[in-house]
C-alpha cells in the first residue's frame, strides 16, 4: 500500500515536470528566452502568485494553444 501511494506521488512529480520542460521549450521557442530566463519566468511568476509552477505552465501552454482554446 505505502509503494504504491510513494509510486503514485513519483508519477505525478514526473508529470508536473514534463509540464513545466514543455512550457519553458514554448517559452523559448515564442519568446526567444534562454532555458534559463523561461525557467526563471515560471519561477517567478509561481512564487508572485503564489501557485504550483504546474498551474503556471500549464496556463503558458495553453496561452500558446495552436487551435485557440
Amino acid at each position: 500500500m505505502m509503494l504504491q501511494e510513494e509510486n503514485d506521488k513519483l508519477h505525478e512529480k514526473l508529470m508536473q515536470l514534463r509540464l513545466v520542460s514543455r512550457a519553458k521549450c514554448c517559452l523559448i521557442a515564442e519568446r526567444g528566452m534562454s532555458e534559463a530566463e523561461a525557467h526563471r519566468y515560471i519561477e517567478k511568476n509561481a512564487m508572485d502568485t503564489r501557485r504550483d509552477r504546474a498551474e503556471i505552465a500549464q496556463e503558458i501552454l495553453d496561452s500558446y494553444d495552436p487551435s485557440g482554446v
